[in-house]
């Protein structure tokens, strides 16, 4: 990644594709944040490729796990996140932002629940300045195994207030 400065502007950082590490784990993150004003965080990308759930369960401390260790997770994720707002930690309480959650095809266990297909397409479209005009969409929700199928998707909005619930 790179990791921009300028003594022309020296209230001003960026990181362009800086690579986050933690065990068998890998991210990016792109980041525009300015100390003119105090602290804010201009642009923000963070990008989890496809990674096997069981990479990321491994980074969770063996003592914090309590029920996570029942889940087998034979399945893939992927992650991204993107501010769509300038965000001052000392000012916002909630950041505005769009998260993407993507998980391929896959197997799942959780005690006798036995999934032999499981996958599932969110989004998430977060107003931090009026939660309640933020939505999540389940583009799908693949569900298959012993005693249990089904796949469906849907919106909720009006989180806050009244939550609506819509779907197929």
């Amino acid at each position: 990644g790179d990791i921009r400065w300028r003594q022309y502007d020296p209230q001003k950082l960026s990181l362009d594709n800086f690579m986050v590490s933690a065990g068998k784990v890998n991210t990016t993150l792109s980041t525009d944040i300015s100390f003119a004003d105090g602290l804010q965080i201009e642009t923000f990308n963070f990008l989890l490729p496809r990674t096997p759930a069981s990479d990321i369960i491994e980074l969770i401390p063996e003592d914090m796990r309590k029920e996570i260790t029942n889940l087998k997770a034979g399945f893939d994720l992927k992650l991204g996140l993107q501010l769509t707002q300038p965000f001052r930690p000392a000012v916002d309480s909630i950041p505005s932002m769009s998260i993407n959650l993507e998980i391929p095809e896959g197997q799942a266990a959780y005690e006798q629940l036995r999934l032999s297909r499981f996958a599932l397409t969110a989004n998430a479209e977060i107003d931090g300045s009026k939660l309640d005009a933020s939505t999540i969409t389940v583009g799908k929700l693949l569900a298959i195994g012993q005693g249990v199928g089904f796949e469906l998707n849907g919106k909720i909005d009006h989180i806050i207030s009244d939550p609506a619930v819509s779907g197929e």
